[in-house]
C-alpha cells in the first residue's frame, strides 16, 4: 500500500503547469548550506521538510526541503520573485543559486544508509586523529562528514596556522578508497557544528539559520551601548555574538541624524555643546556656558547663530496688576465677620459647658457622704443604748427613746 501511495503522490507533472522555472530551496550538509535545486516535473513533493536525494557540487547527498516554489496544492509555496528579492536583500551567500537538481524523494533505505554513515564517522575521526599525532600535526578534529553517495569524506579541523597534511590525506585515501577532503574552519564554524543553545535560551543562530558568518567588531557593541565585558558579549564560540550585527545598520541610520559630540548647537533653552547622545531615543545632552545641562530632542536643535525663538507671555488682567495686597491677605481682609462669629460661638460653647461640669461634681460627692453617715450610725447605736455616750444626741429621737 505504501508503494502505491508513493506512486500516487509521485504522479508525472507537466512542465508548463508550474511556470518556467521549477526550483526548490533545500538545506543540506553538516554546515547547513541552503541551495536552490531544480525539481523535475515528474517528482511531486509532499510539502516542506521532505527528505530528498540531491545532486550537488559535492556529490549525491540527502537534504531537506525548506520551501516550495512550484507546488500548486500547498499553501507554503513561495514565488520565485520572492526568493529573488530575499537574496537581493540578504546577500548571495544566504542562498546558493543553481547548485544542482533533485533526483528523487528519499526512501527509508536511503535514510538508514545515511544513518549508518554518520555512525561510522566516529571511527573515521579516531583513525584520522591517530595518524595526525603520528605526523605531529597541531590540529584539532571537530567533525567528519561522509557524503551519501560515497564520493568523498570531509574532515573538519581547527588549527592556528597552515598545516601540511598531504601525507595524512594519502593515508586516509588508501584506507577508505575514496576522495578525502580536509577543511580548516574557525571557532564560529565549530559552534555551528557542535553548539546547541545560547545564553538567550534559543538555539545558536549560526546553527539555526545563519548561512554566512560575517565579522563582528567591538565598535558595534560600543555603538549599541552594550557592556564591554568580553565574557558578557561573547557567544559559545568565544567570539563576539552574531546578534550584535543584526541591528547595526539601523543604529548607523539613526546615528546619522544626531550631531557629533563637541559640536555647538542651539536649542529653545539656549546654546550649548553636545556632550552625550542617545541613539534609540534620539536625545542630545548639551552643556551651556553658564553651567546648565540640557536634554533636548534632535527635532528641536537649531543653528547656534540664529536667535532663540521668542516665547510670548500671557498678559495679566488689569485688576490683578492694581491690587497691592497679596492674595492671602486679601482673602483674610474680605472675611472678618466670619472669623469673629466663629470666635463668639466657641466662647459660648465653653461657657455652657462649665456649669454642667460643676453640677456633675456635686452629685458624685453626695453618695459618698451618705455612706459615711450610715456607717457611723451603725457604730454608735450600741453606745447610745447604754447611755454612756458623751457625744451630743441628734435632734431627731432614735428608736430607743421612743420605746421608753
Amino acid at each position: 500500500m505504501s508503494d502505491e501511495a508513493g506512486q500516487e503522490q509521485a504522479e508525472p507533472r507537466r512542465a508548463g503547469d508550474n511556470g518556467d522555472r521549477q526550483t526548490v530551496a533545500v538545506r543540506y550538509g553538516f554546515l547547513k548550506f541552503l541551495g536552490e535545486f531544480r525539481c523535475p516535473p515528474d517528482i511531486r513533493l509532499r510539502g516542506i521538510s521532505t527528505k530528498v536525494v540531491i545532486q550537488s557540487d559535492r556529490g549525491i547527498e540527502i537534504g531537506e526541503t525548506v520551501n516550495l516554489t512550484h507546488c500548486d496544492a500547498c499553501d507554503a509555496a513561495i514565488k520565485p520573485e520572492s526568493i529573488d528579492s530575499y537574496v537581493e536583500a540578504c546577500g548571495e551567500e544566504y542562498l546558493r543559486r543553481n547548485v544542482g537538481r533533485i533526483l528523487r524523494i528519499a526512501s527509508q533505505q536511503d535514510l538508514h544508509e545515511q544513518e549508518r554513515l554518520n555512525q561510522d564517522a566516529g571511527e573515521k575521526m579516531v583513525l584520522c586523529d591517530e595518524l595526525a599525532r603520528g605526523y605531529r600535526l597541531a590540529m584539532k578534529l571537530v567533525a567528519c562528514e561522509h557524503v551519501f553517495g560515497g564520493e568523498r569524506i570531509i574532515f573538519y579541523f581547527m588549527a592556528e596556522g597552515r598545516i601540511d597534511f598531504r601525507q595524512l590525506v594519502r593515508d586516509l585515501a588508501h584506507e577508505y578508497q575514496t576522495r578525502i577532503e580536509m577543511r580548516q574552519i574557525g571557532a564560529r564554524d565549530e559552534a555551528r557544528l557542535v553548539a546547541d543553545f545560547e545564553i538567550c535560551g534559543r538555539e545558536c543562530c549560526c546553527k539555526a539559520f545563519l548561512k554566512s558568518l560575517r565579522p563582528v567588531s567591538m565598535k558595534m557593541a560600543k555603538m549599541q551601548k552594550a557592556t564591554l565585558d568580553p565574557s558578557k558579549v561573547s557567544g559559545r564560540c568565544g567570539r563576539l555574538r552574531c546578534c550584535l550585527r543584526y541591528e547595526h545598520a539601523s543604529y548607523q541610520d539613526l546615528l546619522k541624524r544626531l550631531p557629533p559630540i563637541g559640536e555647538l548647537v542651539g536649542s529653545p533653552q539656549g546654546v550649548g555643546r553636545v556632550t552625550d547622545r542617545q541613539i534609540i531615543t534620539q536625545l542630545v545632552q548639551l552643556a551651556t556656558d553658564d553651567g546648565r545641562t540640557l536634554v533636548v530632542p534632535v527635532e528641536e536643535l537649531t543653528d547656534p547663530n540664529e536667535p532663540p525663538p521668542v516665547v510670548e507671555e500671557v498678559a495679566e488682567p488689569a485688576a490683578a496688576r492694581q491690587s497691592p495686597t497679596p492674595p492671602q491677605e486679601q482673602e483674610a481682609a474680605d472675611t472678618p465677620d466670619e472669623t469673629s462669629a466663629e470666635t463668639a460661638k466657641q466662647g459660648a460653647s465653653e461657657a455652657a459647658a462649665s456649669p454642667q461640669q460643676e453640677g456633675s461634681d456635686k452629685p458624685s460627692d453626695r453618695p459618698r457622704k451618705r455612706r459615711r453617715r450610715r456607717g457611723s450610725r451603725r457604730r454608735r447605736s450600741p453606745r447610745g443604748g447604754s447611755g454612756n455616750d458623751a457625744s451630743p444626741k441628734p435632734d431627731r429621737p432614735g428608736p430607743s427613746s421612743g420605746s421608753k
